[in-house]
C-alpha cells in the first residue's frame, strides 16, 4: 500500500537520450484553479453513506478512481488534458468508507446511473481496481474499456498495513503520525515529482496528507475481503495494464500477477514517471490514455 510502505526497488538509471520530449509544464495552479471553476459538483446518497464528486469536459465518459490516499484534485492536470476529447467524471470515497469490494462496484454504478452513463470508460489506479474489477465483473455491458495503473486482483496486507487497520482507527491525528506520513511519501513519491518546480510536490503532499489515518484504515480494510483473482478469467473488458517505476516488491509482483491472469489484456510502462503519473506527468498519462481509448474506438 503506497502510504504505509517503503518502496523498495532500487530507482533505475536512465540515460537522458530516451527521455520522452517534455512538452510545456502546465501552470498547475492556474490548472487547478480552472478545474475548481469550471467542473460541476455532484453527489450521490448511497443506503449508508453519500458520495461527492466532479465532472468537466465533453464526448464520451471517462471515470477516476483514486488510490489509497488524497483525493480527487490529484486528477486536475490530466483530466484538464483530457476534457475536450473525454467527459471525465471524477468522485471521492464516502467518510466513513464502510463498504465492502462489491457495494463499492455498485457505488461506482450508481453514480454512473445518477450521471446519465449506460456505458462507460474506466481510469484506475491502486485502491481504484477494487470497484473497477468489481463492478466490471459484476456487470460487464456497463464499462466499455478500462486502465488499471498500480492495480491488483487480491493484494496481501503486510504487518504495517494490518497494524494500520487494527489501530489508526482510533489514533489521534497527531503531529508526529503527520510527521512519519510524509517521510514515507517522501521516500516513495518525491523523487519522481519535477525538479524545477517544488510546489506541485507540496500540493501533493498537503492534499494527501488532509486525508485523516481512519480513512486510510478503511480502504485497507476493504483490501482483507478483495479477491477476484479466480473470476478475471471471465472479464472481457479491453483493458491497458499500465506499469511504472517506484513500485514496491510487493506491488510489483500484485502487477505481475494480474499482467498474468489477464493474458488477453495490452500492457504498457510509463518510465521515470513514479506512482503518480497523473501529477507528476500529466501530458504522458493524457496521451497514453487517449492513445488507449481512441485506438479501441478503431477496431
Amino acid at each position: 500500500m503506497q502510504t504505509t510502505v517503503m518502496a523498495t526497488t532500487p530507482i533505475p538509471e536512465i540515460s537522458s537520450e530516451h527521455e520522452d520530449p517534455c512538452p510545456t509544464p502546465l501552470a498547475w495552479r492556474d490548472v487547478l484553479n480552472a478545474f475548481r471553476r469550471e467542473s460541476a459538483s455532484w453527489s450521490v446518497a448511497l443506503e449508508s453513506a453519500r458520495v461527492r464528486g466532479q465532472t468537466i469536459g465533453q464526448g464520451p465518459p471517462l471515470y477516476f478512481l483514486n488510490g489509497f490516499t488524497g483525493d480527487l484534485e490529484l486528477f486536475s492536470l490530466t483530466v484538464w488534458l483530457l476534457r475536450e476529447d473525454f467527459r471525465c467524471v471524477l468522485l471521492d470515497y464516502p467518510d466513513p468508507l464502510n463498504l465492502t469490494p462489491r457495494e463499492l462496484g455498485r457505488m461506482l454504478l450508481r453514480v454512473a446511473d445518477d450521471q446519465g452513463d449506460e456505458q462507460f470508460d474506466v481510469y484506475a489506479t491502486a485502491f481504484g481496481a477494487v470497484p473497477a474489477l468489481t463492478a466490471a465483473l459484476d456487470a460487464p455491458q456497463r464499462i466499455r474499456r478500462m486502465i488499471l495503473q498500480g492495480g491488483f486482483s487480491h493484494r496481501r496486507l503486510s504487518l504495517s498495513e494490518r497494524i494500520l487497520v487494527r489501530g489508526s482507527r482510533y489514533l489521534p491525528e497527531r503531529i508526529q503520525l503527520q510527521s512519519i506520513r510524509q517521510r514515507i511519501h517522501q521516500q516513495n513519491h518525491r523523487h519522481w515529482f519535477p525538479p524545477y518546480d517544488n510546489t506541485r510536490w507540496q500540493f501533493f503532499l498537503q492534499n494527501a496528507l488532509q486525508v485523516p489515518l481512519r480513512l486510510l484504515a478503511s480502504r485497507a480494510a476493504v483490501l482483507q475481503h478483495f479477491d477476484v483473482r479466480a473470476q478475471l478469467s471471465q472479464l472481457a473488458t479491453p483493458l491497458l495494464v499500465l506499469r511504472t517505476e517506484g513500485d514496491g516488491h510487493s506491488a510489483n509482483r500484485d502487477q505481475d500477477a494480474l499482467s498474468r491472469q489477464l493474458p488477453q489484456a495490452q500492457i504498457e510502462s510509463l518510465h521515470t514517471c513514479g506512482l503518480l503519473p497523473f501529477l507528476t506527468h500529466p501530458h504522458r498519462l493524457s496521451k497514453c490514455i487517449g492513445d488507449f481509448l481512441l485506438q479501441q474506438d478503431r477496431q
